[in-house]
């Protein structure tokens, strides 16, 4: 998926969600290789270590509590960290 989109020059959505910070933002795959993906936008680049994630491919669910928009389902890639941290 990653070299699909990196080949198309697409951008994508991304949310990386921590427990220290939290990431919004719109990219292009610039690389995908060596368990690591790095994104690029016009502005800035992010590099996540995508080592032991677990993936998962499908709807979820945006935008889940008031006042913010009603929910919404994407079709997303997920990347799960061990440690509760997570990629969409």
């Amino acid at each position: 998926m990653f070299d699909q989109w990196q080949k198309r020059g697409q951008e994508i959505g991304v949310i990386f969600w921590s427990r220290s910070a939290n990431l919004y933002t719109l990219a292009v795959v610039e690389s995908a290789k060596n368990n690591r993906i790095q994104l690029r936008n016009g502005e800035a680049r992010a590099s996540f270590n995508l080592t032991g994630a677990v993936f998962k491919y499908g709807p979820m669910q945006t935008w889940p509590r008031w006042p913010s928009p009603p929910i919404v389902e994407v079709a997303a890639l997920r990347a799960e960290f061990e440690n509760g941290d997570y990629l969409e």
